[in-house]
């Protein structure tokens, strides 16, 4: 997908203002999620947030920026030591960013999974969520 704006745009916006596009619903983890948020460095945390806590998604294994991020993934009701990867390229083009999602590693779950194809719709719509909010302007607060 390419997005109209710089590769260390993009990946701040796909990092630390992933709750600008993440949006939330029964499909992404129901009413009681609150928001998400990356630790930012090789090991942290790919978080969910609720008015309960806090529970990580995956960690983080590739922490490059403006260029590379990478990190497991693993649903609640997997069996332990089951993960997958999710890895995210921003690649300079003609235009703006190149940002290219890849969700590897469904084979070796033996879990209820929901289905491989069930991911990709749903990456599919959260980058959507994602390109459209690379278009909106950011907002600036205004001093006086």
């Amino acid at each position: 997908m390419l997005v109209a704006t710089h590769p260390a745009r993009a990946f701040a916006l796909f990092t630390d203002e992933v709750d600008r596009w993440w949006r939330r619903g029964e499909r992404y983890g129901g009413p009681e999620v609150t928001g998400h948020r990356f630790e930012g460095h090789v090991g942290g945390r790919f978080l969910q947030l609720s008015a309960s806590g806090e529970s990580a998604l995956g960690y983080i294994t590739v922490w490059d920026p403006p260029s590379r991020l990478a990190f497991t993934w693993r649903q609640s009701n997997w069996t332990p030591g089951e993960v997958t990867e999710v890895a995210i390229t921003f690649a300079p083009e003609d235009g703006g960013t190149r940002v290219t999602l890849r969700h590897r590693g469904f084979a070796q779950i033996t879990s209820e999974v929901g289905c491989e194809v069930g991911y990709a719709a749903g990456w599919r719509e959260l980058l959507d969520w994602y390109r459209e909010s690379v278009a909106e302007p950011t907002k600036e607060r205004a001093c006086t």
